[in-house]
């Protein structure tokens, strides 16, 4: 019973004498029903003794940047890192998200080739601002809003100074879609390329508002189901499937409104980058447009 006491008091002992000091990089998961399945993620840590501190940043591309101050401390054989609201140094985040303030629990690990990796949990409330990781935002009715905002969790992968050169995702699988939609004719118009597995879309009329009805797809999925064309601008987040080499993006005119064709202006935005299309459509044509995901 000694033995096994004197070795559990070792323990934090061993963890605490390895120097974390240095810039750990590698991704962050997130599981079903987040905003993206992976995310880059650097943490830039400090160690004084047993105190730990410094920053993370979490990112896709320019769409999502999520950096923050953070504190830690050891528990046993684990690493907590904990952020903190006041401690929120940047974020860029699409409409209607929440900023994750995290909590990770990591293990520290050294192989016989001396690379140090971090691997480990994380989990977070949302922030009550606008910001990144999940968008499930609570009910006026909600009896438990720190509930409501808790943010799907994921996992850590990190390696010191980036020699495992963890990545998230580049795209390996080329889809072929019928070129048929609803017994309409699918006909690519444009193909844009775009860094970031997110960007924003943007629909609107250039001519005359005549009652144009669409539909938008991604990857034949229904992103909006039956949207009135307006001139005021109406927004959508598409997600790309970050596995696909080309992702498509389909309007599909769901009438002729009172003055045919049916006519739409798609802005995309990639970060910094904008792409326009003008799109005329009809009750036999189907509008595609391929997305190629290229990451820099």
């Amino acid at each position: 019973m000694k033995n096994l006491l004197l070795i559990l008091l070792l323990l934090p002992f061993f963890t605490e004498a390895q120097d974390l000091t240095g810039l750990w990089k590698g991704k962050l998961t997130q599981e079903t029903g987040g905003y993206a399945p992976e995310y880059a993620l650097e943490i830039n840590i400090v160690q004084k003794k047993k105190k730990l501190y410094g920053e993370t940043n979490a990112y896709l591309g320019k769409v999502v940047v999520a950096k923050l101050n953070f504190t830690g401390y050891f528990e046993t054989d684990f690493i907590h890192l904990v952020e903190y609201k006041e401690g929120i140094i940047a974020k860029v985040l699409p409409p209607q998200y929440l900023l994750c303030i995290k909590n990770f629990i990591l293990s520290y690990h050294k192989n016989a080739a001396g690379i140090e990796t971090l691997n480990g949990r994380w989990d977070g409330i949302g922030d009550s601002e606008k910001g990144v990781f999940t968008n499930y935002l609570p009910s006026d009715s909600s009896k438990n809003v720190e509930e409501d905002l808790q943010c799907i969790p994921g996992l850590i992968f990190l390696s010191k100074n980036d020699e495992l050169q963890i990545e998230t995702k580049t795209p390996t699988q080329l889809i072929v879609f019928t070129d048929t939609l609803y017994d309409t004719k699918v006909n690519k118009i444009k193909e844009i390329e775009v860094e970031n597995p997110i960007v924003e879309i943007a629909i609107s009329d250039y001519e005359e508002v005549d009652g144009d009805k669409v539909t938008i797809m991604l990857n034949r999925s229904i992103v909006a189901d039956k949207v009135q064309v307006r001139k005021r601008p109406i927004n959508f987040t598409l997600t790309l499937n970050a596995n696909y080499i080309q992702n498509e993006l389909l309007v599909f005119a769901e009438n002729l409104g009172k003055v045919p064709p049916n006519t739409s202006f798609l802005e995309i935005k990639d970060g910094d980058k904008r792409h326009e299309v003008y799109i005329s459509s009809d009750l036999k044509n189907t509008v595609a447009i391929y997305l190629k995901y290229k990451p820099k």
